[in-house]
């Protein structure tokens, strides 16, 4: 199952969203955070524009690493597509002139 590691950890973020506690199957090595930033308005920027900008991160933990949420969807979302097409439910795509 640690080939599919980042579909297990998909599934406990999804689960946790919804229910909050998850009771059965609980992985205590992952995690989901979001941490708020605050950048620095730019030089030159228009009077009376804003002095900062607020910016929010959302890190997913699973153990001692830590990823972007959307490398982690995107490498879930390959993951997918690419068992699909193992099992027969999804064609080749044609893109750039190739298969």
């Amino acid at each position: 199952m640690a080939q599919y590691r980042i579909l297990h950890i998909c599934h406990q973020i999804a689960i946790g969203s919804k229910h909050k506690v998850i009771e059965s199957y609980s992985d205590p090595a992952v995690a989901a955070e979001e941490q708020w930033h605050m950048a620095p308005g730019r030089v030159g920027s228009r009077i009376g524009g804003r002095l900062t900008t607020f910016y929010i991160r959302l890190l997913i933990h699973d153990g001692d690493v830590s990823r972007p949420a959307l490398e982690v969807f995107e490498e879930a979302a390959q993951t997918w597509d690419r068992l699909l097409r193992q099992w027969g439910y999804f064609e080749a795509q044609y893109v750039d002139g190739r298969y």
